[in-house]
This record gives structure tokens, C-alpha cells and sequence, in this order.
């Protein structure tokens, strides 16, 4: 394992205000009361054993500011498109 899939287990899409869209890793996203979008995640070690790695503490990966992003998906890792479940 190495790269951005070191900080988070998802891949997320994101559409900033402006711009092109980005994709990120992260374990999770919330849009907080304030309307910024967290995605929060953590360093992982080569193993990927975090649940059992004390050292492991859950961090914001990536922020965007209230205004600054349109809309996030859950994204396919391997080409980006929209995860989509029945």
C-alpha cells in the first residue's frame, strides 16, 4: 500500500465550487453544521492493521470551506465513476 489509499479506505469524488472534480481517500465524509465538507481519515501503516495499531488517531484528510465544493459521490477507485448500491 502506498499513496493517497494510506489515509483513507474510500474513494470520494469531489466537485469544488470551481474547478474540475477530485478524487480523494478517506475512511469517511460529513458536511458539518456550518455547511464545510471534512473527510476525515488517518495515516495507516504498510499492513493497513489500523483498528488494532494504538497510534492510529482519526484526522481531517481534506477540507473544503462553506461555498467551496458543489457535490461529493462515493467514486469507483478505478475509474472515478459514481458507486451506486440497489
Amino acid at each position: 500500500m502506498g499513496g493517497s489509499e494510506r489515509y483513507g479506505s474510500k474513494c470520494w469524488c469531489i466537485f469544488p465550487a470551481k474547478g474540475d472534480a477530485i478524487q480523494i481517500s478517506a475512511d469517511r465524509i460529513e458536511v458539518n453544521s456550518a455547511g464545510a465538507l471534512l473527510a476525515y481519515g488517518g495515516y495507516r501503516n504498510i499492513n493497513d492493521d489500523y483498528s488494532t495499531d494504538e497510534s492510529f488517531k482519526e484526522m481531517i484528510v481534506y477540507a473544503f470551506a462553506p461555498g467551496q465544493w458543489k457535490i461529493f459521490y462515493g467514486a469507483s477507485c478505478f475509474d472515478g465513476s459514481a458507486v451506486c448500491r440497489d
